[in-house]
């Protein structure tokens, strides 16, 4: 699907996403500081909390765009599905469970190690968010649109990984089963992690490859999509 856009009339600029938005993140910022319905925040959950603070203090300066959406391709209502998916998984879900008895039924015993395990998930997961926004910058875009002046990025993170963003989603979503023993809450962020990201990424690599041809076929062929080698890795550092 292919048609102009205006930045004004993102699918993410509009006022029921805006609302989404906002009232999750009030609710992430508020509940760390005026405590839980089911008592004193475990270190699990601050460090949930942590982590998605440290989400929105990478991403917040790449959000507002100023340049036009030339090509796009996505259908509204599976994008606004996919987003919503992801959010309640990640963001509500959680809420709930740590703010509410509603999923104690649910609730086991996290072993010791998990924290640490979940940290440092979450630390490689915040660093690829970061690395993708950085080296992207101007071309980047919050939905699948290939924006005024758009360049193919193959150097930097993008020499090791198609798709470093997502990676780090996938790293911070599976962090958050380590953070939370909850057998609904736990798992839900990298459960609608996968739901955003298998119904997304054929449309967004087909978009390159509609934008940038036998380019993108030939980055493509020598770059992995989500797990980056680790030798690319490292020399993208």
């Amino acid at each position: 699907m292919t048609g102009q856009s205006d930045t004004s009339k993102s699918l993410f600029s509009r006022p029921g996403f805006l609302a989404f938005n906002a009232l999750t993140s009030l609710a992430m910022f508020l509940i760390p500081a005026l405590g839980t319905m089911r008592g004193t925040l475990g270190w699990g959950e601050i460090a949930f909390f942590a982590t998605f603070l440290g989400m929105v203090l990478v991403r917040a300066p790449y959000v507002k765009r100023k340049k036009n959406a030339v090509r796009k391709r996505f259908e509204e209502r599976r994008e606004i599905t996919n987003v919503v998916v992801m959010g309640i998984g990640s963001h509500y879900l959680p809420f709930f469970f740590i703010t509410t008895p509603l999923l104690d039924f649910a609730t086991y015993s996290l072993p010791g190690w998990a924290i640490y395990v979940g940290v440092v998930l979450a630390a490689a997961g915040i660093y690829f968010v970061h690395r993708g926004h950085v080296d992207l910058s101007g071309n980047w875009s919050g939905q699948l649109e290939v924006r005024e002046g758009h360049a193919l990025v193959a150097t930097g993170i993008y020499g090791a990984v198609r798709h470093p963003i997502y990676l780090g989603y996938f790293l911070v979503n599976l962090a958050q089963a380590f953070f939370l023993g909850n057998w609904i809450a736990g798992p839900a962020g990298f459960i609608g992690f996968l739901f955003l990201y298998l119904r997304r990424i054929p449309y967004e690599e087909q978009l390159m490859k509609d934008e940038f041809g036998g380019e993108w076929d030939a980055y493509a062929a020598k770059t992995p999509r989500l797990l980056p080698k680790p030798s690319a890795f490292l020399s993208s550092l």
